[in-house]
């Protein structure tokens, strides 16, 4: 009966990411979505294939994500 709305500058963070853990960090199991300036699983990934993302000394990125928990219509499945 509750959906999530998650929203960010797609401009700002162009890749969005999922994961999950099966118990493999701390015993925990979590799902994830993680906006991100660049992909793949790694720094030294991204780097070899030219797809890292940095700033510069003195450079900033501002971002705002946000997340909101609202009850769906009639108790129903969001999807």
């Amino acid at each position: 009966g509750m959906r999530a709305r998650f929203a960010y500058d797609p401009k700002a963070l162009p890749y969005l990411g999922y994961w999950h853990t099966e118990g493999g960090f701390r015993g925990d199991r979590n799902i994830a979505l993680e906006p991100a300036t660049a992909y793949y699983d790694g720094v030294s990934i991204a780097a070899r294939n030219r797809r890292e993302s940095a700033l510069h000394p003195g450079e900033t990125l501002d971002i705002h994500v946000s997340l909101a928990l609202e009850p769906t219509e009639n108790g129903g499945t969001a999807i």
